[in-house]
């Protein structure tokens, strides 16, 4: 039986993506290939012709002159204007300029249809121009220039739109690309003309550069409509993208007042720009991601719409608006498109505040020399080398340290320095096993304050920036555990490669140091267990013969003196010892020191046991039968001890005297509140009772386990 089973959501995706960017892809190159074949068509001649102070010159390989007429067999005479070679006609004051200069270009095109051009000189000799063919190495930067930024954005666009083929925001993305493009590439062809273009075409090419300028516009503001946040319905957005209609309609029937009305249409556009993008820091300020993204989009318009503000601006100041170079403005759409592209994309969202902060330094620190330039020329009449040099100075030495110092403090924030770092370190290094981990968690706390911290499965070697940001997993002191901070500066911010490298650095610091110290602590451990040995095995051996000829009076010291060099030999491993040996040379010692007291000792022995107590346990059981037996011995008046032992949850060894009890003389300054001490900081306890005689119940928690090396000696 056949399978039927339909594709899934994502592999249609996958589909129609793939689709989406091969069509792009063919789109591209056949714009690259149409746009190169209506320049390369232009009717070009041996000399080239520039406007100039109102003048129009001719620049041949000979030399420049001022051009006073222009003659061919298909035009008597021809007196060429400044305004017949205006790159952008819509910037020329009325319509009827416009229809002017449409009549003009008419004129020269058919002027260009020739087999020559005879141009008559003021004051040199007349030259006759031919035809010669076009190539790409005639195309000025003024071609280039809108024709390669037209093209990145198309591709960038379409490539954002086939990462998400469906998604509304990338669609509205692809949109504003196609409208730049449209609008760069049909001006690249007019706008570099080498003499003329055929009326019908200029036209055309005018109304696709008006379009998808107002395409461009309205795209940007119905994206802004919908992200970072939605701030209206889906249909105001589409409201806004259609309503590039009546802005083209009104343009062609001569409604907005001059043939330069669509400058207003796009400054209104980029007043409702700037207003949508304050709405969205408004709505943004609680979604650390939708901020970042807005920041790209924020300071690439900024950047953008200044650059684009000065090159009006100034060519205003100059009285030739006309001059102005409409192809390079194109740079200025250039970055506010990879703005908007990354924010989409969600390009490095954790980068973009540094970014932001860098690009805007550099951008003041421009407009500052500029305007300090300016001032002392215009205003303190210095000359031009004095005063670009005085301004580098002033920049050098007041804004670069602000700048500095305002990086310091809004961008790395809690960063440490180097010996704070270290400091840091250390203190993690040289802790307690057990507490590292939480100092290692409060220390990040402290440095990015986020919402929570997560241990979470899987070891990591080094701290890593995931989720666009919002979180940084870094190591734990826990095996194959890992921690994930999220959400910094409480949800407020997000983590950025300088926090990732800062944790790194700290991490690598910790990691070497605890390396380190267990270095020590191994070579420590292996000297001690060196000596330790040599005390089990020579000196206890010496004793243990020793002990075998001893008389009586001699033989306690010397089983006292080899459990103190078990007890000693324990201590310098900082080992478990077994139990049942250590109760086996408490017993021995006890029984002797009762024995020559004249007191009799019945002590019964629990079952064997494989637990064992570590060196805490094993001083405070051992000094606390010396010191319950001295005090019989001195104090009680006994004449029989019992004692006995039994494992349930632990060690319990109960010592009973017949003695005369706590009211003959047991006191607190005979030693039992150290004793209760002693237990109390090893994990147990002592509790003491009197009735007929004094009763001590000792208490230790004790361990099962195998035991190895020194732990089993005998």
């Amino acid at each position: 039986m056949s399978d039927t089973r339909l594709p899934s959501k994502a592999a249609l995706d996958r589909l129609l993506g793939n689709a989406a960017l091969w069509g792009v892809a063919v789109a591209t190159v056949a714009l690259v290939v149409l746009t190169l074949w209506a320049a390369l068509n232009l009717p070009q001649f041996s000399g080239r012709f520039v406007a100039r102070d109102d003048a129009v010159y001719l620049i041949t390989d000979d030399g420049e002159g001022r051009v006073t007429g222009l003659s061919n067999l298909k035009v008597l005479l021809f007196t060429p204007e400044a305004a017949d070679f205006v790159p952008e006609p819509d910037t020329l004051p009325g319509y009827a300029d416009y229809d002017r200069f449409l009549s003009r270009q008419a004129v020269l095109n058919r002027m260009a249809q020739g087999d020559f051009i005879r141009v008559w000189i003021d004051g040199g000799p007349v030259q006759d121009l031919r035809p010669q063919p076009r190539t790409m190495a005639d195309l000025p930067p003024a071609f280039w220039s809108p024709v390669i930024t037209g093209l990145i954005v198309f591709f960038i666009g379409g490539w954002v739109w086939a990462m998400r083929p469906r998604d509304l925001v990338t669609r509205l993305l692809f949109l504003n690309a196609f409208g730049l493009m449209v609008s760069a590439l049909s001006m690249a062809v007019y706008g570099a003309r080498p003499l003329a273009v055929e009326p019908h075409l200029f036209l055309s090419l005018m109304v696709l550069n008006h379009a998808g300028a107002a395409l461009f516009g309205t795209s940007i503001l119905a994206l802004l409509m919908l992200y970072p946040r939605r701030l209206t319905s889906g249909n105001w957005a589409l409201a806004m993208l259609f309503s590039v209609v009546p802005i083209v309609v009104a343009d062609q029937m001569r409604l907005l007042g001059s043939p330069g009305g669509t400058y207003l249409v796009n400054g209104i556009h980029t007043l409702g720009i700037l207003g949508l993008i304050a709405a969205q820091a408004v709505a943004t300020r609680r979604d650390p991601r939708g901020r970042a993204a807005l920041v790209w989009l924020g300071v690439s318009v900024a950047l953008g719409t200044v650059a684009w503000m000065t090159v009006v601006t100034l060519y205003a100041l100059s009285g030739d608006l006309t001059a102005m170079p409409e192809a390079y403005a194109f740079l200025s759409f250039l970055v506010i498109y990879l703005g908007l592209a990354f924010a989409v994309s969600r390009f490095r969202l954790f980068e973009a505040g540094d970014w932001a902060f860098r690009i805007l330094f550099f951008a003041l620190a421009a407009v500052l020399f500029i305007a300090l330039d300016a001032a002392l020329v215009y205003v303190a009449h210095l000359g031009q080398s004095p005063a670009m040099t005085l301004s580098m100075l002033l920049i050098a030495f007041g804004y670069l340290p602000l700048r500095d110092g305002l990086w310091r403090r809004i961008v790395r924030g809690k960063a440490l320095d180097g010996e704070a770092r270290f400091a840091a370190a250390l203190d993690i290094v040289h802790a307690p096993a057990t507490e590292r981990a939480d100092r290692w968690a409060n220390l990040l706390h402290g440095l990015f304050e986020p919402l929570r911290i997560d241990a979470v499965a899987g070891a990591v070697p080094v701290a890593a920036i995931e989720a666009e940001g919002m979180a940084l997993c870094v190591p734990s002191f826990e095996p194959g555990q890992s921690l994930r901070l999220n959400e910094p500066r409480l949800g407020r911010s997000l983590f950025t490669p300088a926090q990732e490298h800062q944790v790194r650095q700290l991490w690598a610091l910790i990691d070497s140091g605890v390396a380190g110290l267990e270095a020590y602590e191994r070579g420590a451990k292996a000297e001690r267990r060196k000596v330790a040995q040599d005390l089990h095995d020579d000196v206890g051996a010496r004793l243990l013969s020793g002990l075998m000829v001893a008389d009586d009076r001699t033989r306690p010291i010397l089983q006292s003196a080899l459990a103190d060099i078990r007890t000693l030999s324990s201590a310098m491993l900082a080992e478990a010892a077994p139990l049942g040996h250590v109760l086996a040379d408490v017993r021995a010692e006890a029984a002797g020191r009762l024995e020559a007291a004249g007191i009799a000792l019945d002590w019964e022995l629990a079952q064997d046991t494989d637990a064992v107590i570590d060196h805490a346990q094993q001083k405070a059981l051992v000094s606390g039968v010396r010191e319950i037996v001295s005090n019989i011995i001195r104090h009680s008046g006994a004449a029989q001890v019992i004692a006995g032992t039994r494992m349930d949850d632990g060690l319990t060894l109960t010592i009973a005297d017949d003695g005369r009890g706590l009211d003959a003389g047991l006191t607190e300054g005979s030693g039992l509140p150290g004793l209760r001490a002693r237990f109390a900081a090893a994990g147990g306890r002592a509790d003491i009772s009197s009735e007929t005689g004094v009763s001590v119940t000792l208490h230790l928690p004790v361990t099962e386990r195998p035991l190895s090396g020194m732990d089993a000696y005998g």
